[in-house]
């Protein structure tokens, strides 16, 4: 079966973008995460892969092959879900989405919530967590 195109280059191109091999690479790929972690607009962690044609996933597996970009992955999370946060208290992004998001941003909120899913007898103790929702 023929696929007709105009342009042969673009179906050519390969579709995935590079793995990082060198702890060079890895080095240069977690300073472009942070500093586009950085961006205003940055609001999803999963588009930065993307825009690389990497799987989002794969972020993970990248981390478990340099603690370089484990720390960058983690500052990067850290920034976008501080601003997330913000901007959710300021009304200007989905309030809810935000909170359900929340355990992918800050590790520790996810392990509190990991600890009262297996303890759900236990109180909670008082935590620094503010959380405001509009109605």
């Amino acid at each position: 079966m023929k696929i007709a195109t105009k342009n042969k280059a673009k179906i050519n191109t390969p579709i995935f973008g590079k793995e990082p091999e060198t702890e060079e690479e890895f080095y240069t790929l977690g300073n472009s995460l942070v500093v586009w972690a950085e961006k205003e607009d940055s609001i999803n962690i999963d588009e930065f892969p993307l825009s690389l044609r990497i799987l989002p996933e794969q972020l993970k597996e990248f981390a478990k092959k340099s603690d370089y970009f484990t720390r960058a992955l983690k500052i990067a999370l850290h920034i976008i879900g501080t601003r997330r946060e913000r901007l959710a208290m300021q009304g200007t992004i989905n309030q809810r989405i935000v909170l359900a998001t929340m355990p992918l941003y800050d590790s520790e909120y996810r392990k509190w919530l990991l600890n009262l899913k297996h303890n759900p007898e236990t109180e909670s103790e008082p935590t620094t967590w503010n959380i405001y929702m509009k109605d």
